[in-house]
């Protein structure tokens, strides 16, 4: 379809064609495309044979349909431009994903061939792992959820285990917080479930006075429940 079939500029607005008028005239086939059935009944009222069609609107066209454009000179050639720009954008939505999309899947070709030795390896790439979504999570699964980088250490299906969500206490018995050894992969501390995610001599966390702590042994307390295990890094 024509962009003169698919949509006209009245005043500065583009409508889109939703119906059209046929009819013969001196033996030819004549056509007239109208932005409403009230416009299109009027018209057709001035011939006899005159027929009254729907134009069936393509999804991607919608968008275009009372849109105002700015006052200019050729109303109609600028009408075409902000059309094809949009079907362009429409097109690439569509089929084309976005840069970020397409860094998000980088990103899990690369940590597939990298393979990070430890939590502070995975903390320094935390921002390449996926935020947390329900299904299927294999051991070894790392995600993001809760300003927390997790590593799922047993193996489970939120589809037959609903309530392993991030905000609730059976979270724990699945996914255990990294721990980072250094100030820039500290994080939020998180409580201590068992061994499998205690605080190691060396590693860091923050604490709810804000301040950035170094484990100094092995512990299952916080600073504020055990601070001779820890101390203020300044």
């Amino acid at each position: 379809m024509k962009y003169e079939e698919k949509f006209c500029v009245q005043g500065l607005t583009i409508l889109l064609y939703r119906y059209v008028v046929a009819w013969q005239e001196d033996e030819q086939h004549k056509q007239y495309y109208c932005v409403d059935k009230q416009e299109a009944n009027q018209y057709s009222d001035r011939y006899d044979d005159a027929t009254v069609q729907p134009i069936e609107v393509d999804p991607s066209d919608e968008w275009i349909d009372g849109i105002t454009i700015p006052e200019t000179t050729h109303p109609m050639d600028d009408a075409i431009k902000i059309y094809e720009a949009g079907e362009n954008a429409w097109l690439n939505s569509k089929y084309i994903p976005s840069a970020e999309q397409s860094a998000q899947a980088l990103a899990g070709i690369l940590l597939n061939t990298i393979k990070p030795e430890n939590d502070t390896q995975k903390l320094e790439l935390s921002g390449l792992y996926p935020v947390w979504v329900e299904g299927n999570h294999p051991s070894g699964d790392i995600c993001n959820a809760r300003g927390q980088t997790w590593e799922c250490y047993q193996s489970h299906d939120t589809a037959t285990y609903p309530d392993i969500t991030p905000d609730n206490p059976a979270w724990y018995t699945f996914w255990r917080s990294l721990h980072g050894t250094s100030p820039e992969t500290a994080r939020p501390f998180v409580p201590v479930q068992g061994s499998h995610d205690i605080y190691h001599s060396g590693e860091y966390a923050i604490w709810e006075d804000g301040n950035v702590y170094r484990c100094r042994q092995d512990t299952n307390f916080s600073p504020g429940e055990y601070p001779q295990a820890w101390e203020v890094v300044e």
